[in-house]
């Protein structure tokens, strides 16, 4: 392999790059106004094949030119919540728990969230749900022939006709045979629509969550959405359970109580449906009062249960340095505060829960005195007097009608408790939802085919990376940052924002002005980006050598084990094979946390290696490894013809590189080449 310079840099509109100018002022300090930049940087970066542009792709700041895509990703947005206003602030779309209740944002959220379960008529969920609906329809049919049983009996015991008794018994062994195998059906469908709703809703939020740095976004830079993972994991989870279990009863009852209000309107005349609407309205009324001091507190359990759980998860993740710092007692105490306001809230909940038990017994069993005294009306009124030899047929028949006319606005009531779990957890999934649409609006502006040939795309690789008047500001705290790219080595003391830098070469953080243009995709003939900590995942060494490739974009020439052995023996390697059993054994990614940080780092130059990218963006990757080998690393970069450009501390890496850029912390920043007198110092 031919030895090539790692590449050159030009600056834009004639500036010259050969003195070590300082910029500041108008080149590199704040102007005083707030969210803007004074400087700007204009330069480009060429790789080390030559400088033929290809497909690229640009970012355009928040301001102006993004102001076309906001509003396509508002229409977007627009499109999938039913609303405007839903993007135009963000206090309108995640409003605070207390407002968290049954309203209309619930029921906008819910209608939303529901239609992904249900996209046409023959999907799935579609179908499950019409059969659920038509058991259900089945097992009131069934209810209501065997309610009409105590008034058969009554009437074969007065005349004592033993052959009628007999029909009638076989009649009902059928009738509860009906009822056994059709409930059970129904649990059946019920059971798989929770699946069907689960899958769908959970892909969905992964789609969301793992796509345009949707992820980094929301758990870094954004705080409008508190643990989404466990929303995913576990609310999903809840929130399918509980509409799985209500869907149905919630369509059918409306129908039942038609009918039985019919029928008590002929049994009772209006006397009886009217008493019976007016005591389910008292009852709605009360709870809804009741629900709207729940579902709040159901949203705040949620967030308390996840941040409990991260902070255990957060222990596990840095055992080694807890028991370095000797640090038990303190991590006891913040797991143990984060328990305490997680039971006072579970406390607040179960008292209040308590009313609204109170309200849902109190209605469950006066239903059952209602029912006799609806029917007392119209017996004292003298309405069946000419039935008297029947009366306890028609008594029956009637106490059958009313009873089940309150039990279904019983069942009504009922829901409360598990409605009001559903509003919580449909609060914050759609909140959820809401904020990862948010996020579409930071996307980038792809400036290439994407009908273009892979193979094409391969060979017409973006060869350089453009800053052009390039300025931004931290997305959170809005401190204004200068930063500009260079093919070069970063150098000066931390904080001074040289990481920050390549979070916005690397689309996490939104441009306040200017353009970057640089290869499109990551991976081979691209950019591929080596962070000081290395990421492990499930999976085998193979799958840990050849991350973040998918099994379907790798090519199966370039992870063979002789390929793999090689580049392992680069590095100083060899030994991982045994340890890991083999290159096709699969460990949790927990087992590959017992490699050492230099291990790590030097698995992510394989990586590098195996990937062959135009450019290689180094943040602090050899912090962990020794001088030697730092060198070995950074020569086989140049041998493969890797454009390096590195964030570093080790003053030693400058004869790796052509050019230092530096910042001076308050937004100024200095550009000069890295001469041979300077080489040799080092």
């Amino acid at each position: 392999m031919s030895d090539v310079r790692a590449g050159s840099i030009q600056q834009h509109h004639d500036d010259k790059l050969g003195s070590s100018k300082s910029h500041a002022g108008m080149d590199g300090r704040h102007s005083g106004s707030a969210g803007t930049f004074v400087s700007s940087i204009s330069a480009v970066f060429k790789g080390g094949h030559g400088s033929k542009h290809g497909r690229s792709q640009a970012w355009t700041p928040l301001g102006g030119a993004s102001a076309a895509r906001s509003s396509t990703s508002s229409s977007t947005c627009s499109q999938w919540f039913g609303c405007s206003s839903c993007c135009s602030s963000s206090d309108d779309r995640t409003e605070s728990p207390s407002k968290h209740t049954l309203d209309r944002v619930f029921f906008r959220r819910l209608w939303q969230i529901t239609k992904l379960f249900f996209p046409s008529i023959r999907a799935q969920p579609s179908m499950w749900l019409c059969l659920l609906l038509g058991l259900a329809l089945g097992l009131q049919v069934v209810y209501y022939l065997i309610g009409m049983i105590p008034s058969r009996y009554y009437s074969i015991l007065q005349r004592k006709d033993e052959s009628a008794f007999t029909a009638q018994t076989i009649y009902c062994f059928v009738l509860v045979v009906a009822v056994a195998v059709m409930n059970s059906a129904s649990g059946f469908v019920q059971a798989q629509l929770y699946l069907q709703y689960r899958q769908r809703l959970t892909l969905f939020l992964q789609q969301l969550y793992f796509s345009n740095t949707t992820c980094y976004r929301t758990n870094v830079l954004d705080s409008r959405v508190d643990n989404a993972d466990q929303r995913i994991a576990q609310d999903v989870d809840k929130f399918s359970t509980s509409l799985s279990k209500i869907q149905a009863k919630i369509i059918i009852l409306p129908l039942t109580i038609l009918y039985y209000t019919y029928q008590s309107a002929n049994a009772m005349g209006w006397v009886g449906p009217v008493s019976v609407f007016g005591f389910f309205i008292v009852g709605t009324v009360s709870n809804k009062f009741l629900i709207s001091f729940i579902v709040p507190q159901v949203v705040k359990q949620e967030r308390l249960e996840g941040d409990f759980r991260y902070a255990h998860a957060h222990v596990r993740s840095n055992a080694e340095a807890v028991a370095f710092y000797h640090s038990e007692r303190r991590e006891e105490e913040n797991v143990t505060r984060r328990f305490a306001e997680l039971i006072r809230t579970q406390e607040r909940l179960i008292f209040r829960n308590v009313f609204l038990d109170i309200s849902i017994g109190l209605f469950d069993y006066a239903g059952s005195i209602l029912s006799y005294l609806v029917i007392a009306v119209p017996i004292f009124a003298g309405r069946y007097d000419d039935q008297l030899s029947n009366i306890s047929t028609v008594i029956s028949q009637s106490a059958f009608v009313s009873i089940y006319l309150i039990s279904c606005f019983s069942t009504l009531i009922d829901l409360s408790t598990e409605f009001s779990n559903l509003a919580g957890f449909t609060h914050r999934l759609g909140e959820m939802m809401e904020v990862f649409m948010d996020t579409s609006l930071l996307r980038p502006v792809a400036q290439d085919n994407d009908d273009e040939d892979p193979d094409e795309r391969a060979a017409s690789t973006q060869k350089t990376i453009v800053f052009d008047h390039v300025s931004f500001e931290t997305p959170k705290d809005h401190v204004q940052i200068v930063k500009a790219m260079t093919l070069c080595a970063c150098y000066n003391s931390s904080g001074c924002g040289k990481t920050s830098l390549l979070r916005t070469l690397n689309d996490l953080w939104p441009l306040s002005s200017g353009t970057i243009t640089k290869p499109r995709h990551v991976g081979r003939n691209g950019l591929f980006y080596l962070p000081q900590v290395p990421f492990v995942s499930d999976g085998t060494l193979r799958d840990l050598l050849k991350y973040p490739n998918r099994d379907d974009l790798t090519h199966d020439n370039l992870f063979e084990d002789k390929v793999l052995t090689s580049i392992l023996a680069e590095v100083k390697l060899g030994f991982v094979v045994s340890r890991c059993g083999g290159y096709d054994t699969w460990h949790d990614w927990t087992f590959y946390d017992s490699f050492s940080p230099g291990e790590k780092q030097r698995l992510a130059f394989v990586r590098l290696f195996l990937q062959r990218p135009q450019f290689a963006v180094l943040d602090e990757s050899t912090s962990a490894i020794s001088g030697d080998l730092e060198s070995e690393l950074y020569s086989l970069c140049r041998a493969l013809n890797i454009t390096t450009v590195s964030i570093a501390h080790r003053r030693s890496l400058l004869k790796f590189h052509d050019y230092l850029l530096m910042f001076n912390g308050e937004a100024g920043w200095s550009l000069k080449p890295i001469d041979a007198a300077m080489r040799q110092r080092v």
